[in-house]
């Protein structure tokens, strides 16, 4: 049943605004002079080739990079653990965040800040246990643009040693 206010001999368009915000595992809500920012994506940000392998108490190099310079006083690079939502590491404000960082990462975690400028965002994980094993994203930010990519510990192999007799 038709309402009185449809009349069919008049042409109507209806336009629909609707925004849906589908949340990125990375929203960044900053309360700095009462603004909130949201980040769009535009970096691109390269991760290593494929799976890393590395055996039990060895280090591991994440890669994580980008081509094009980034504005220092802006970067914020956040390493995550993502199957377990675990912060690695956080560098936020010019300096790598201890407090954020999970207690199974402290001391055993590095980030390059003398390479920052050149675009290195890298983690290198040291004493790397079969804990260790999973997804990782390394998260890069400004204050107007984000890229991220991932990085996959496989496998973390028992040491062999050889005796020589």
């Amino acid at each position: 049943m038709r309402g009185p206010f449809f009349s069919p001999k008049a042409k109507v368009t209806l336009v629909l605004f609707y925004c849906v915000f589908i949340c990125n595992p990375w929203w960044f809500y900053s309360e700095r002079e009462g603004l909130s920012t949201l980040s769009v994506p535009g970096l691109h940000v390269k991760g290593p080739s494929g799976p890393l392998q590395v055996q039990l108490g060895d280090s591991v190099l994440l890669p994580c990079s980008v081509r094009t310079p980034v504005p220092l006083e802006e970067l914020e690079v956040l390493w995550k653990r993502t199957d377990l939502e675990t912060v690695v590491l956080l560098f936020q404000d010019g300096e790598v965040r201890g407090e954020s960082q999970e207690p199974e990462f402290r001391n055993r975690t590095h980030f390059f800040t003398e390479e920052l400028s050149r675009g290195n965002f890298s983690l290198f994980l040291t004493d790397v246990t079969p804990a260790d094993a999973g997804t990782y994203r390394c998260s890069v930010h400004t204050d107007t643009e984000y890229g991220d990519a991932t990085a996959l510990i496989q496998h973390v192999g028992e040491r062999l040693f050889h005796v020589l007799h």
